[in-house]
Order: C-alpha cells, then structure tokens, then sequence
C-alpha cells in the first residue's frame, strides 16, 4: 500500500520551513488520501501557508475555461467548430477560426502580452484584459495559419473568455460561478486580475534571485488565460468534478480529447487541459506560472489519481514534482523501460552540445546533453528529450510531440525538428564576426504599423542593442547577439521573466530595410526602416 503522505514529505523535502512554500494534496478515488502545507506565505510577517491560504493559479485557470466551453456546448448554446466570429464579430485575421482551436492552442493568433512587450510594456506595468483583446482583434496577420502548429499563447483564452462572457449574458467571472463554482460549492476562488485587489489568506508570491527572495510583480489583467486565485479544498473539488466528467450533471468530457493540427497529426492538449503520457499511463494535467507563483493540477485516470499543487516560490517547477510523484507514487507498479541506444556515435552525440540556428526562421536551439537524452532550449521553451532510436529524440511531455532527428554530415549535425508542427532544419550556429561598420549599418528606428509602435537599433559599447518602444526604460533594451548571417538573438530578463528574441533583418536596395522578429509565442513580426 502507497504511503501517500510519506510520498509528500518526500516531494517537498527540499522545501526550509522558513521559506516560502506552498500546499498540495493526492486523491486516490473520491478520498483525499495526503494533504500538506510547507513553508511561509509571508516572509514578512512570519506567516505560515495552512491548508485554507489561497494562491494565484495562474494557467491552471485554463482548464476552467475548457471546462465552460465544454459544458455549453453540450447544452447546445455553442459550436466549438463555428467560425467564433459569430460570438465576435470584431476578430480581424481572415479565415474561419474556432472556439476549438482557441482552446486547443492551435488558432495561430498573436499573442497579446508578447506584442505588448514589443510596444515596451513589460509585465510589471498595468494593463487590463481590454488592452490584450483590444490589440489582438485589431491584427489582420495571424502569426500562422490555423491549425498549422500547436503553440501555447494567452490570447486565446482571453477570447474563449470573452465569448463564453458573450453566450452567457453575463461577465466571465460571473459565467464561471454559475457554470462551475457555485455548483462545486467553489467559494474560495475568484478572479483575481487586479494586483490592488485586497483578497483575504493570499500568499505572497516569491523570486529567489542570487540567493535573495524578492516579491514576484505583474500588472496584467490576463482574466480567462490566468487569473484565478483558489485554494486547495476548491481544487480538490474542481478535481474530483473532472473525475466525474461533469459538473452539476453538464459533461465536461470534451476536454479530454486531443486537439488535431489542420493535417491530422493530433497534439498533447485539449480542451484547456494537458494530456500526456507518463510509461504508458494517460496523465490530465495543466500546469500555471506567474512570477512567484507556480501550480498544478492533474488526474491519472487509469490509477484513480489525483494531484493538487498550489506554491508561492517561483522555483517550485511544478511539472518535474508531478514526475517524482507519480514515480513515488506508481513506480514500482509501472516501472520505467529501458531507453533505447541514441543510434549514434560518440563523436556526433559530442556535437550535439550547443547552439542549432534554423536558416528560415533564424530561431535558436541550444542543446545539452543529459545523460542519453537531451535538453533543449528554444527561446525560453525548455524540453527533455529521450532517445527514440536511429538517431530520434522525443518529448512527449508538452502540449505537443516534439521530435528531433540527427543526421549526421559533414560540419556538425543537421537537425530535423517539429515542434507541434512548426518544423525546420537546424544546423550548428556560425556567429559571423561584425566589423564596426558593418554593425553600424543595423542601427537606425523601425517602425510597426500593426502595433503602432517603434523599435531603436543602437550600439552601445561596441555591441547592438534593441530597444522596445519609448525610451524610458532599461528594461525593454536586449542586447544583440550574432547567429548568423542578418540574424540576431536578443535576451533580457531576470528571474520570473526572462524576453528571448530573434531579429531576422532584411535588406533591399543595398540596404538594411527592416527585420522580423519572433519569440516562442509570437512570430514573424514586421519592422520596416525609418532612419
């Protein structure tokens, strides 16, 4: 018989008691069969997180709004296949776009909070959920075709959000508890999009950053893609109604199934949930992150298991302690296979540490070798990835298979990457060294009709430097690193938020005349020159 409890004090060893912490509970059936709390919800004042504080869920909120979307049209008052412009009529990119691929990550749209970030708004400074919808339905370029890739944004379920708003006469957070929460007898969670709002028994978010906890700070209104704030009994709650695949006797199953990109190639997500496979065992699962905050959410249902973890420290990496869990939970019962030989020689295997530029896209992949897998950076987006055999590696883990094949050639690796259909060639990268004229030749100030903003090229000790929007921070200046040829990596941040982009400049008439520029989220951006 599992020692769930011991299995939680395991989990959370790590955790000081004079830190911040956090709260979690395991579910085996309808029971709750381990619940604890760890740590400080204030540092401040010395108060400890109990079984009643309530955190920030941040994405974890998603799953609510799947939820919602499920239910109503099951009760038939949506059409998750309908164009969503019947709901909002206001949605300016061209072609039918759906409340399923929405909700399903695959709806290409750009991402508001990244295109805010390329006007020089950062995180930290206020703006309301208005402003993100306002700015993504006024784009009439979507950052991909619908149904062309899986790629995680917000946006999209700002707008399920509003729609949902829209079918149900009522604002979102009214929607909700009358779908969901007052049914669930959820009287501890709320909306919570305003940092101002006074909302009782709520822990501080924390950062550890150079071995010091800072506060955790954001100012944006995100709404349906992130701002609820909950408490453990409520999700053990919300945990159990997705055990029963209703609420209030509504199916709520549709969240289970798996999104499918426009070729039929089926992703890792749903409806606002996560489903993935741990050694053959399907896992339901949504993770959240704000800075500060971190949370998790899922179900095993083959095991009749279940999983609640709320934090207040921006280290708590919620989806790794999901992983430990189910081993200490499940491993002798499911044990692990044996992985497969990589297929490739010492000499390959050794170059395959480093940073890969694909020469479309100029986007950047830095690799590490962990053990015979890899670890994978992709602006921020980090993967493990396992060997597969014949020189493949995969993560399945994501919300979309990504898959690497090394073919080993001349000059280092070629790799052959999809990343939930976003797929291209990769080849070790070849920084060409830049005289100071020729650095010189970038600066100048772009400009962005589609988000009325502007961007400013300069050299600052000998090195470019890009700065977002006005002049009145340092923090929307990233310094500028060279890939390859016209092509450029920017990085700035500190922990809670780190900004990667790449700057893919483009010339015509002898001349530098503008750049594109991408992050995880958000691609293909055009600047054109104006000095």
């Amino acid at each position: 018989m599992t020692d769930f409890d011991a299995a939680l004090a395991t989990l959370f060893s790590d955790w000081a008691p004079d830190e911040p912490g956090g709260e979690a509970a395991v579910l085996h059936g309808d029971r709750v069969v381990a619940c604890r709390a760890f740590g400080l919800a204030s540092l401040e004042h010395g108060v400890a997180n109990a079984l009643t504080t309530r955190f920030h869920i941040a994405s974890v909120t998603k799953t609510f709004v799947g939820a919602a979307l499920a239910m109503l049209a099951h009760q038939r008052r949506l059409d998750l296949d309908a164009d969503v412009r019947a709901i909002i009529p206001e949605l300016a990119v061209p072609g039918p776009i759906t409340l399923r691929r929405l909700a399903g990550m695959t709806a290409g749209l750009r991402d508001a909070m990244e295109m805010m970030k390329l006007r020089g708004v950062w995180y930290r400074y206020p703006r309301c959920e208005a402003d993100l919808i306002d700015l993504a339905l006024a784009q009439s370029e979507p950052s991909y075709p619908a149904g062309e890739r899986c790629v995680y944004t917000n946006i999209q379920f700002n707008l399920c959000a509003l729609a949902i708003a829209r079918i149900v006469g009522k604002p979102f957070a009214e929607a909700l508890d009358d779908l969901i929460f007052a049914p669930l007898g959820m009287t501890r969670t709320l909306i919570r999009d305003d940092p101002e709002t006074v909302t009782d028994q709520l822990a501080n978010p924390y950062i550890k950053d150079a071995g010091t906890w800072r506060r955790g700070a954001w100012a944006f209104g995100i709404s349906g893609a992130g701002g609820l704030v909950s408490d453990l009994d409520d999700l053990i709650r919300w945990n159990l109604a997705l055990r029963d695949g209703a609420v209030n006797g509504v199916s709520i199953t549709a969240m289970t199934e798996r999104a499918s990109l426009a070729d039929g190639t089926k992703t890792n997500y749903g409806l606002g949930l996560g489903i993935r496979t741990w050694r053959g065992l399907t896992v339901w699962v949504h993770g959240g992150s704000l800075p500060g905050y971190k949370a998790n959410f899922a179900r095993v249902p083959e095991r009749d298991l279940g999983f609640v973890l709320l934090s207040n420290r921006d280290d708590a990496d919620p989806y790794a302690r999901l992983r430990r869990l189910l081993e200490l939970t499940l491993g002798e019962s499911v044990p692990a296979p044996p992985a497969p030989d990589t297929g490739l020689d010492a000499a390959t295997l050794d170059a395959l540490s480093g940073t890969f530029v694909d020469s479309v896209s100029g986007e950047p992949l830095t690799l590490t070798r962990n053990g015979t897998g890899l670890t994978v950076d992709k602006l921020g987006f980090s993967l493990s990835l396992a060997p597969q055999g014949n020189g493949v590696f995969l993560d399945g883990w994501a919300n979309f298979d990504t898959t690497i094949r090394v073919e080993p050639v001349p000059g280092g690796p070629r790799l052959h990457v999809d990343f939930g259909g976003q797929r291209g060639v990769y080849r070790p990268a070849a920084p060409p060294a830049l005289s100071d004229a020729e650095r010189a030749a970038y600066t100048g100030r772009y400009v962005c009709p589609a988000l009325a903003t502007e961007h400013t090229v300069f050299m600052r000790n000998g090195s470019l430097v890009v700065r977002f929007g006005p002049a009145y921070h340092a923090e929307a200046e990233l310094p500028l690193t060279p890939l390859a040829a016209d092509t450029f990596h920017g990085k700035t941040g500190r922990p809670g938020w780190v900004s990667q982009h790449v700057l893919r400049f483009i010339r015509a008439g002898g001349g530098v005349a503008g750049y594109r520029i991408s992050s995880d989220r958000l691609k293909d951006i055009a600047f054109l020159r104006a000095t």
